[in-house]
């Protein structure tokens, strides 16, 4: 009996089976568009980086008849393929060429400053929308508003572009002045005691936010660095304090041989997007200034 009953169970299971699979009907496809980057963002505008560095790019739409990537400043910016480790800092071997790619994500060098900009081209067999910021002059702030996808020959299509604001790395530029004339490129610059040289800060690549000038004497075999400052003329200040004006006059009231550097930084705001990335130079200034009696 209970054999028959297994028979007649199996049976009934197996009729269920064929049922459910004549009426099942699939899900419809699920469509969708979306993106993320390396700068843990989700908006297309706002994001920073600098000359050097590469970040990722990742299409995380579902459902897209075509896709592509387009890097449209195509003078500064290259793809990158491979696998790069955390010990990489130059990235020339990963270059590819070409300016487009159907990858899902995509990793970008950029090789010169500016506003650079790379595009995202889906579409799609239905409409979708995707997410951009757009400034609200109401609540004078950014927010996110839908973008919907435009149909164009029977597919709707996404067409979005990513701006990058690439940053150059800082570059140290100054002149040193003398009596009206400038004296940078001299191998020596020789001063009596009390009299003065202008030091002129001229550094614009890279958007320098700050600048030092370091100075240290020689004098009876021993360098020790120099503290100019307007509130101590003398030098006697045991605390070194960098300059940090655009330009100074500094007086040299004691003998010995004068070195010095010069530095420049971009001071970084964060690590989101959104926040400007640090970048800090120095130069070792080419003159030797030898203050006599």
């Amino acid at each position: 009996m209970k054999n028959i009953n297994k028979i007649i169970l199996g049976i009934l299971l197996a009729v269920f089976s064929v049922s459910c699979q004549n009426e099942y009907e699939p899900l419809d496809e699920v469509i969708d568009v979306n993106f993320y980057t390396s700068f843990f963002s989700l908006t297309q505008a706002n994001i920073n980086s600098m000359v050097g560095k590469y970040s990722s790019f990742a299409d995380l739409s579902q459902g897209a008849l075509t896709h592509k990537w387009e890097i449209v400043s195509v003078d500064s910016m290259s793809f990158l393929k491979g696998v790069i480790s955390n010990k990489d800092s130059v990235y020339d071997r990963f270059v590819v060429s070409g300016n487009e790619s159907t990858d899902k994500i995509v990793n970008i060098l950029y090789t010169k400053p500016g506003n650079l900009k790379l595009r995202l081209h889906n579409t799609y067999r239905d409409s979708v929308a995707i997410r951009e910021m757009v400034w609200d002059a109401t609540r004078k702030k950014n927010v996110y508003k839908p973008k919907p996808a435009v149909k164009i020959d029977g597919v709707w299509v996404i067409d979005t572009t990513f701006t990058v604001n690439v940053y150059a790395i800082v570059e140290p530029t100054y002149i040193i002045v003398q009596n009206g004339t400038e004296v940078t490129n001299s191998d020596t610059i020789r001063l009596k005691v009390s009299e003065s040289l202008t030091f002129a800060n001229l550094s614009l690549v890279g958007k320098p936010d700050t600048r030092n000038w370091y100075f240290s004497v020689l004098a009876n075999g021993t360098s020790t660095p120099v503290n100019f400052k307007e509130s101590d003329p003398a030098n006697t200040s045991t605390v070194f304090i960098p300059l940090l004006t655009t330009s100074n006059i500094l007086t040299f009231t004691k003998e010995g041989i004068y070195t010095g550097n010069f530095s420049v930084t971009r001071t970084a705001t964060g690590a989101t997007s959104s926040n400007i990335p640090g970048s800090y130079q120095t130069v070792k200034i080419k003159s030797v200034i030898k203050v006599t009696q």
